[in-house]
């Protein structure tokens, strides 16, 4: 009964970031399969050289991705506006990417050329870069409601500017 009392304790502790999180995940295979689905559809069905095909469906995932993310998985935390997070969340999935790339580079360069070399390298670069993006979502892209209240306070005094710039002109 003791470790059952343990487990919702836990449970109730983490259960915003346990509920965030796999969110987060369903997210991220949703984007998994639409990039890798819509790839060789593209590629296959309709003809596309591989290169536009891959280009065309990581556009997409990502676009289906950051709705996704804005809207479901971190929709309880704070709107710093739709032009900010969208910059925002294409820099964290490029230095994402790079991260990935970076993997695969490494194993390379230190010789290590075979099929399994190159598969750990790859998963491991995306466990990196998924690790990299949640954080870099609920850091910048989508911070805690916490920080609302400074932001608050930023739009307060540009709006009272913007209030004085109008009574000085008038």
């Amino acid at each position: 009964m003791k470790r059952l009392y343990g487990v919702q304790r836990f449970y109730r502790r983490f259960r915003d970031l346990i509920h965030e999180a796999g969110r987060f995940t369903v997210v991220g295979l949703t984007g998994v399969v639409i990039t890798d689905g819509g790839a060789n559809l593209l590629r296959y069905d309709a003809g596309l050289d591989r290169f536009t095909a891959v280009a065309i469906a990581t556009l997409v995932a990502t676009a289906v991705s950051f709705v996704a993310s804005r809207y479901w998985t971190f929709r309880g935390r704070q709107r710093t506006g739709l032009r900010r997070e969208t910059v925002l969340f294409c820099v964290a999935n490029g230095i994402g990417i790079a991260i990935s790339e970076g993997c695969v580079w490494l194993v390379s360069a230190v010789g290590w050329e075979g099929k399994l070399s190159y598969n750990i390298a790859l998963a491991g670069g995306i466990a990196l870069a998924t690790l990299f993006r949640y954080w870099s979502y609920k850091k910048w892209v989508w911070p805690r409601g916490a920080r609302r209240g400074a932001l608050s306070a930023l739009a307060r005094a540009d709006a009272g500017q913007q209030d004085r710039d109008l009574r000085h002109a008038a």
